[in-house]
């Protein structure tokens, strides 16, 4: 009886765990598509079918990541780039911009790999300076981590390079913010707090979604003018604490110049990678599948806390659309 309910666990977590996938990914394809479109990228012009299913491709790939071995071998290195400007600010951009020059981040679907040194730091079982060294020995060299202890230990260590990354006006960063502030709420909910990986990042992403967005205001992680005068604070705290020489404040429109400047690296012959967060109601097949699987399966599909985010997510940004077609950046 129980390996049957264990087995029954595990079929449940893989299932949703493969909706969270395609449809997360499907929205980060997707917009990353509409971005290419204001750009004036080509990939625009691919077929519906085709970018639905490079999205679908890019979910299985974020489940086997997320149900297999996490512990990817890689060769040590010593952690020399540290990002620290707030989520919603194009790290998704300058990650892929940064992997192109060479850097090897804790971003997004990496931070698997590491879950479990996010999870000590989480319970103060290790120093900043122990996640740091033993991070590195995981084969990173550059972090996105903007918790008031990071932002320390990078202020006090001389020859790491410190990048704030900002959205053109508070106002912008928090509505963006707004729209993924459920994420939390779905993660520490079943099926995914069945598995390690989401066991240990859970109190990691409390802290970023209750915390550090709100200045230790929890109750207030979805109020807009709490989410400003918090991004407005940490602006100002960064640029105190890390000395000018070693700061570089980026807006992702800026594109290559400034930042390959200030790594010393030269500019790439390709377009500044465009990749954005936010779903687009258009050509996004993840919001369609939650309903067939609801259709399919029934009334439990639907129920659950982290698709129904999806859901509301592809919803929210019906509003947007409008604002994305007219040519600016959402970084």
């Amino acid at each position: 009886m129980m390996v049957s309910f264990r087995l029954r666990n595990k079929a449940a977590l893989f299932l949703c765990l493969l909706v969270f996938g395609m449809s997360s990914m499907s929205f980060v394809r997707c917009s990353a598509v509409e971005q290419q479109r204001d750009l004036g990228g080509a990939a625009a012009d691919k077929p519906y079918l085709e970018r639905w299913l490079s999205g679908v491709s890019e979910g299985l790939r974020f489940v086997s990541k997320a149900v297999g071995d996490q512990k990817r071998k890689r060769s040590p290195k010593q952690v020399r780039l540290a990002l620290v400007g707030f989520g919603r600010t194009g790290t998704t951009s300058i990650v892929s911009a940064l992997q192109l020059l060479g850097y090897t981040f804790v971003h997004d679907d990496t931070v698997a790999e590491v879950s479990d040194v996010y999870a000590k730091l989480s319970a103060k079982t290790i120093s900043i300076d122990d996640f740091v060294e033993e991070i590195g020995q995981r084969g990173f060299d550059a972090i996105f981590l903007f918790s008031d202890e990071f932002i320390q230990w990078t202020a006090r260590t001389d020859d790491v390079q410190v990048l704030l990354t900002k959205r053109d006006n508070a106002k912008k960063w928090a509505e963006s913010w707004l729209t993924v502030t459920s994420f939390v709420d779905s993660v520490g909910s079943r099926p995914f707090i069945w598995s390690q990986t989401g066991r240990d990042m859970l109190p990691y992403f409390q802290l970023v979604f209750k915390h550090l967005v709100t200045q230790g205001q929890p109750e207030k992680y979805k109020d807009l003018a709490t989410l400003q005068r918090a991004y407005e604070s940490h602006l100002v705290k960064v640029r105190k604490m890390i000395p000018d020489e070693r700061l570089l404040e980026f807006n992702v429109k800026e594109g290559w110049e400034p930042l390959c400047q200030f790594l010393h690296k030269p500019v790439p012959d390709i377009k500044f990678p465009a990749r954005q967060r936010s779903g687009s109601d258009e050509n996004c097949g993840g919001h369609l599948l939650v309903d067939y699987l609801d259709l399919a399966i029934g009334t439990n599909v639907r129920s659950l806390p982290a698709l129904e985010a999806f859901k509301i997510r592809a919803g929210s940004n019906k509003t947007n659309k409008s604002v994305s077609r007219e040519g600016h950046y959402h970084g």
